[in-house]
């Protein structure tokens, strides 16, 4: 996989929008014959090849895997598009909703059986106009990944500048600062180091990450079944926090770490243990005097030693009541 690190790139966008909604997975391929080691064309039309560069066998590898990683929970689409000059030839892409088992092999066996035909249909890497075409199609209502597998040159000769790039990610920028939408995740697997620039962090709205290791990081969102939560000082001795079904399922390893905004509600300092999608968190150090009600903001962090997980956990409000026990003391009653 050298190759690939060398020469090949892979880029993907987290869109994280709503925790229930679908995950479309976009997968935009560049089957162009630069991704076989062509570097030019001779006067009489053969091609040039350059070995050290032909990272065709790699990516179909890499992309394989990046399939295999993409959630089975019924909430997954996947959309494979090859592309290369849509000008010269324009693929037809492969879809499967609700992704399975066989679905997924289904997938792997379209990469395994793809040929990019004959190098005249092939030429010419328009990177923008797959990337323009998949941010007009996005929605509000599923969160989108986008993955683009391509040896990262824009090629002249289109309607796009070679810095196109650098326009698509004020795209980007101007999508996700709305305010009804959250932050977008671009995942690089190496620095892209060509005419189009490097895709790094543009604006607040959008993060990075670099993990090395990772084919794909997964992005999953955890939230409380009931984020504001009442409870009775007599009564609270534990507390028991569910979570909503996430996108994917957490590493063996998932832990979760709690703080407390309010210091008369302090939270044990521990990492909770993750099961059945819940952690039980004891209350045994209440600083809640009679007739009063302390709240408090729970905040919380996943942890796990897997470098290609990042959870975003929502807050719950605790609020623990106190109620004033009143005593009637009667001493004597006379009756006249």
């Amino acid at each position: 996989m050298n190759k690939i690190k060398a020469l090949g790139l892979v880029i993907a966008f987290f869109f994280s929008l709503q925790c229930f909604a679908q995950t479309e997975y976009v997968i935009l391929w560049d089957v162009t014959w630069s991704m076989k080691g062509t570097v030019g064309f001779k006067p009489n039309g053969d091609t040039i090849y350059n070995a050290n560069k032909d990272i065709w066998d790699e990516t179909k590898l890499l992309l394989k895997d990046v399939i295999r990683e993409i959630p089975l929970n019924g909430q997954s689409n996947v959309k494979i598009i090859p592309f290369q000059n849509p000008a010269r030839k324009e693929y037809t892409p492969v879809v499967r909703k609700t992704l399975n088992m066989s679905e997924q092999q289904e997938l792997l066996d379209f990469v395994d059986q793809f040929d990019n035909g004959h190098f005249s249909e092939a030429k010419g890497t328009n990177i923008c106009k797959a990337i323009s075409d998949v941010y007009a199609g996005m929605t509000d209502q599923n969160n989108t990944t986008l993955l683009i597998f391509s040896d990262g040159e824009q090629s002249l000769g289109t309607s796009y500048s070679q810095d196109c790039l650098k326009d698509m990610k004020s795209k980007f920028c101007d999508w996700c600062n709305l305010t009804e939408r959250k932050k977008m995740y671009i995942y690089e697997l190496k620095t892209l180091n060509t005419a189009t620039g490097r895709l790094d962090e543009p604006c607040e709205c959008v993060i990075t990450t670099y993990p090395t290791d990772c084919k794909m990081t997964i992005f999953s969102t955890l939230t409380p079944v009931n984020p504001n939560r009442l409870l009775s000082y007599e009564n609270a001795h534990e507390l028991v926090v569910s979570f909503n079904n996430q996108t994917q399922l957490p590493p063996v390893d998932f832990k979760i770490r709690v703080s407390s905004s309010n210091n008369r509600i302090n939270i044990l300092n521990q990492d909770y243990i993750y099961s059945n999608q819940s952690i039980t968190i004891p209350l045994s150090d209440l600083d809640i005097e009679e007739g009063n009600t302390e709240s408090t903001t729970l905040s919380f962090e996943g942890l796990t030693g897997e470098p290609c997980y990042s959870f975003t956990i929502s807050p719950v409000k605790l609020s623990v009541i106190r109620e004033e026990l009143s005593k009637l003391n009667i001493k004597e009653i006379i009756v006249k």
